[in-house]
């Protein structure tokens, strides 16, 4: 039985790749900061080497995300993780590393970017995953099966109870006001967490490797998004649309053709049918 090593493991991606591959029949090691706390290189290096001895894969979910903190301070403490982890694996490799970046590192880049797209990263979040993905294929790509999955807005599963989606929901539930900048017109695509963890369990069963875009290779707006909340619950959204623009007021989306031409069998859900699924599990009411 292949032991897969999970960095991140109690959080909510990785709680839900964890959960994946478990009812797969793979041994499945979820590390949180607990376990080893990556920004005390000292004593993390030692810990997380020992749970790699016998490892066949390591995937790397843990990072201070985005929405999280997006600052200079938040970069310096998810380069000095990613220290502590390519320390280890000085040490220990396992067959196959696979990291989750973010569609942060093509920057403003529009709808349909692919993985050959020229990286313009236009935050310390999306300039970090950058580092990152070079740093790990300069030390490793040539001595395992690295992967980069890139993807953004995942949702759905276990613990969601951050993604936009859900946020914007409970708004709607709430009766609070949403307000939207570009008059909500910014598009993106969305991501089920199942469908990044099929991904993850396909890369870990296989000897493919590389980079891939993770997605539905859909998108839509903001307030598309808001009005399919609205015919989900049955509720008017209280809307407040503005011409201003925020930093985030771009388009942004990814093209998983590559993904599908190395996955055949990997099932791609429509993005609508997803997303109302998952809004069939959230409460209707306050």
């Amino acid at each position: 039985m292949d032991k897969t090593v999970i960095l991140g493991g109690s959080g909510y991606i990785g709680s839900n790749v964890s959960k994946a591959l478990h009812q797969q029949g793979i041994e499945v090691v979820a590390l949180s900061r607990k376990d080893v706390d990556l920004e005390d290189s000292a004593a993390a290096v030692s810990k997380l080497a020992g749970h790699l001895l016998d490892a066949e894969n390591l995937v790397i979910c843990s990072a201070i995300t985005r929405t999280s903190a997006n600052d200079t301070n938040s970069c310096n403490q998810n380069i000095k993780q990613l220290q502590t982890i390519i320390t280890a694996l000085q040490t220990y490799l396992p067959k196959r590393v696979i990291y989750l970046s973010a569609a942060d590192v093509y920057g403003h880049y529009g709808s349909r970017a692919t993985e050959s797209a020229v990286l313009t990263p236009q935050n310390e979040y999306g300039a970090f995953k950058v580092f990152a993905e070079n740093m790990l294929r300069i030390n490793f790509a040539a001595r395992c099966k690295l992967s980069v999955l890139r993807f953004s807005g995942v949702f759905g599963g276990d613990q969601d109870t951050t993604s936009l989606i859900y946020r914007l929901h409970s708004s709607v539930i709430n009766k609070k006001t949403i307000s939207l900048s570009n008059n909500g017109s910014s598009k993106r695509d969305f991501v089920p967490v199942t469908l990044l963890a099929e991904a993850i369990k396909q890369l870990v069963r296989c000897n493919t490797c590389g980079t891939f875009n993770v997605s539905t290779g859909q998108e839509l707006n903001i307030v598309e998004l808001v009005n399919l909340i609205e015919h989900n619950c049955d509720k008017k959204a209280e809307l407040n649309l503005t011409s201003d623009k925020s930093d985030r007021d771009f388009d942004l989306s990814l093209d998983n053709s590559k993904l599908i031409s190395h996955f055949p069998t990997l099932c791609i859900p429509n993005l609508y049918d997803a997303l109302t699924r998952f809004l069939c599990e959230l409460p209707h009411e306050q």
